[in-house]
């Protein structure tokens, strides 16, 4: 289970200091499951739904708190099932990420966001932006990778010819891009 909140300072202006909360969170889900968020920035900045690379956790981008205030945008961080201190979900699917954000967008009483993948977090952002059309306002992937296995599987991405460069060292193609 996440701990308590952490203060970060900042200097408002020249000789006052002003707390501000970094929130680490969790929120029940509908299914029961924990899902471990923190929130960071400008409360009433614009929100980015961040998620995190693999093997990383909520806790990415804690160290950026006082560069989001400055900038004035509000950057949520959940942890998916299994990682940090989200609950795990047996046979979780890319395509159950995209509810896990919408009930943690509704309980911080957030309508509309912009999604941010890095690294593994990017097809996640991807989902998020396809499944959830009237509330993701925009999205980025920084880096992004999967395993194209499983969007072939899922019938969205035809059968290249002669598979990728690792599979032609190996001897043989599985027909991967």
């Amino acid at each position: 289970m996440p701990g308590p909140a952490r203060k970060s300072r900042s200097r408002s202006r020249p000789g006052l200091c002003s707390v501000r909360v970094v929130l680490d969170a969790s929120v029940t889900l509908p299914d029961g499951r924990l899902l471990a968020y923190t929130d960071l920035g400008a409360s009433g900045g614009p929100v980015v739904m961040y998620f995190h690379g693999a093997p990383s956790t909520r806790l990415d981008l804690t160290s950026f708190e006082d560069a989001f205030a400055e900038r004035g945008v509000r950057v949520v961080s959940p942890d998916r099932p299994g990682y940090g201190g989200s609950s795990p979900q047996r046979g979780r699917r890319l395509e159950d990420w995209p509810p896990d954000v919408a009930a943690l967008a509704d309980h911080l009483d957030v309508e509309r966001f912009a999604v941010l993948g890095l690294s593994s977090g990017g097809p996640y952002a991807v989902a998020c932006a396809a499944l959830l059309p009237d509330r993701v306002a925009s999205a980025g992937i920084v880096a992004g990778e999967t395993d194209f296995r499983l969007a072939r599987r899922l019938g969205r991405l035809p059968r290249e010819r002669g598979g990728t460069h690792a599979d032609r060292r190996r001897g043989g193609s599985r027909g991967m891009v």
